[in-house]
C-alpha cells in the first residue's frame, strides 16, 4: 500500500477557489486573490491589486505537525489559465522557489512574488 502524499493540489480558477485564498491573507500570504483580482502587499499601499494577472500559484501549510503536508492552489482567471500556470510549474519547480505564493502572467512569467522560505 502506498502512504498517501503530504501534498494537495488543487487547480481551479479564481471564481471556484476564490473564497479559500481570501482566507489565506490571513496565514501571511502577500500574493492572495480578493474579489477575483489577484492582490500582492506593498508595504504602506497594503494590498493592491496586481495589472496583468492571469494565475495564481499558492501554497500554504495547514495545520497540524511542522512539515507534514503542504496545501498548493493553483489557480486562474479562467480554466485555460490555471491549467496553463499548472503546466509551467510542472516544467519549472523553481518557478516557486522561496516563495509562498507567485502571480502569473498570460504567458506563465511570475509577475509578483509573495514570502520568502
Amino acid at each position: 500500500m502506498r502512504d498517501a502524499s503530504p501534498y494537495q493540489v488543487t487547480i481551479e480558477t479564481f471564481r471556484s477557489v476564490g473564497d479559500t485564498l481570501a482566507d489565506w491573507q490571513g496565514k501571511g500570504l502577500t500574493v492572495s486573490l480578493q474579489g477575483g483580482k489577484v492582490m500582492a502587499y506593498r508595504g504602506k499601499a497594503g494590498m493592491v491589486p496586481v495589472p496583468g494577472a492571469h494565475a495564481l500559484i499558492a501554497g500554504y501549510q495547514p495545520p497540524g505537525p511542522p512539515g507534514a503536508a503542504v496545501d498548493v492552489v493553483i489557480a486562474g482567471d479562467t480554466g485555460g489559465s490555471a491549467c496553463g500556470a499548472a503546466n509551467r510549474l510542472a516544467q519549472d519547480p523553481g518557478l516557486v522557489a522561496d516563495s509562498y505564493a507567485v502571480a502569473l502572467d498570460a504567458d506563465g512569467h511570475v509577475i509578483a512574488r509573495g514570502g520568502r522560505g
